[in-house]
């Protein structure tokens, strides 16, 4: 993965429209490359409880995603790397 994408990804992670447990949670998951097994075990909760709250977590970003891949291509960006390349 590409430092500017990591960036990227951090930022996505870290999204207001995400609660902090849910960023937190796949911040560490996509970030950091820590299993999801890892990360309940630090949250205390089970590992199907954090797989599901990884998951809701990503929605919103698919969305944000789609919207900024849009506003590059209408803005006369295309050159511009696109956002959330790598899979999550």
């Amino acid at each position: 993965m590409d430092p500017d994408d990591t960036l990227i990804l951090l930022f996505m992670c870290c999204h207001p429209a995400l609660s902090p447990s849910s960023a937190i949670g796949l911040t560490l998951r996509a970030v950091g490359g820590l299993t999801t097994a890892e990360i309940a075990n630090a949250f205390l909760v089970p590992e199907a409880t954090m797989a599901q709250r990884i998951t809701r977590a990503k929605q919103p970003l698919r969305l944000l995603a789609y919207h900024s891949d849009s506003l590059l291509r209408t803005s006369g960006l295309d050159d511009c790397p696109q956002f959330c390349t790598c899979s999550i």
